[in-house]
């Protein structure tokens, strides 16, 4: 979105400036943004609310990040009525409960760019804002991203995880946390011995930054299961080798009930992988509702179970990794990402 925006200010030669309040100066990333756009605030609560009111009453238009943020539009409304004010809808920050008057903002006031069909529809009808105030943005994936051009197994993290060539990889990227646990990582676990009698040489990567907790339940699991010998907890993966994981895995399965899109599904596609996403959330969008993934309910370890065993069944040639690899790159690209938010722009004016 920032790099988005920035260059959309740059070709059309108008005032830009991001506004972090969580950060710190050095946090920013100039592959994304100019640092004379970037304003960092360390948590100065006060100093944040009091500077981009100023500045949002000499703009034409201020995008909100989070819904956390509304308290920010009620002020700007108040002292500069013109400004057009945008809300970023994720996921869960705005499926949960929401008060009156954030609401009647959000119906009166605020636009909404929505992630997904998904979240559109929590906000439609769970919270009853009305339609036509919300459009869908779904994520691009990163410019940055690195798309390979072959679909090779990288050596060297066969070697760091004990993995032959020739072994079935089953592979979770994602946040592992207790709170996070309906990502569906539990039900694959819980699935591998039944797999593994049909499919001896699988083996599952769960990678992702763990809290302590989850960690050690995960480990504690995988003993109780006897899988030491077919899992992998790899811990935090670097910028660098998130290409290098998704390459390294034949089935690329987060079947969870919880994404309000999840970019990491077109990434492994983009990588070659086959998809296994959950149907209940943004997921689905995420996979053009089966077109680059196979789409689960994420309560039943039944269709997991068979939406595994089919894929490790099918061959995954390198024309199928290619097909996947095609249609992700196009429809979620950042040239068209930047284009749809132009437009949005656009028509808000």
């Amino acid at each position: 979105m920032t790099k988005a925006l920035y260059n959309i200010s740059l070709q059309q030669n108008q005032g830009f400036q991001v506004l972090s309040l969580c950060d710190a100066a050095t946090d920013v990333n100039l592959n994304y943004v100019g640092s004379k756009c970037y304003k960092a605030f360390n948590y100065k609560r006060l100093k944040f609310m009091l500077y981009a009111v100023w500045k949002a009453c000499s703009a034409k238009t201020v995008i909100l990040a989070h819904v956390n943020l509304l308290p920010l539009a009620f002020l700007i409304k108040l002292f500069s009525p013109a400004t057009e004010i945008t809300l970023l809808a994720h996921g869960k920050e705005v499926w949960g409960d929401t008060p009156w008057w954030k609401k009647r903002l959000l119906n009166k006031q605020v636009r909404i760019w929505a992630v997904s069909r998904f979240t559109k529809k929590v906000l439609v009808e769970k919270h009853r804002i009305t339609s036509s105030r919300i459009q869908i943005l779904n994520n691009c994936l990163d410019p940055l991203f690195e798309v390979p051009e072959q679909f090779n197994k990288p050596d060297y993290l066969l070697k760091r995880y004990n993995i032959h060539v020739n072994d079935k990889i089953i592979l979770t990227l994602t946040r592992l946390d207790r709170f996070e646990q309906e990502k569906g990582y539990d039900l694959i676990l819980e699935s591998l011995p039944t797999l593994i009698r049909d499919f001896p040489n699988v083996r599952y990567v769960i990678a992702g930054k763990a809290s302590d907790d989850e960690r050690f339940r995960l480990a504690a699991k995988v003993r109780e299961l006897k899988l030491q010998q077919h899992v992998r907890l790899t811990g935090f993966v670097r910028h660098e080798e998130l290409t290098d994981h998704h390459l390294l895995s034949d089935i690329f399965a987060l079947p969870s009930s919880k994404e309000g899109f999840g970019l990491v599904f077109p990434e492994a596609a983009a990588c070659g992988s086959q998809v296994i996403a959950g149907n209940r959330d943004g997921s689905a969008d995420a996979v053009l509702d089966g077109v680059t993934g196979c789409l689960v309910d994420p309560h039943s370890r039944a269709e997991i179970v068979q939406a595994l065993k089919n894929l490790l069944q099918e061959p995954n040639d390198a024309q199928d990794q290619k097909r996947r690899q095609e249609i992700v790159t196009r429809v979620f690209s950042f040239e068209k990402y930047q284009e749809n938010i132009y437009s949005l722009l656009t028509d808000a004016r």
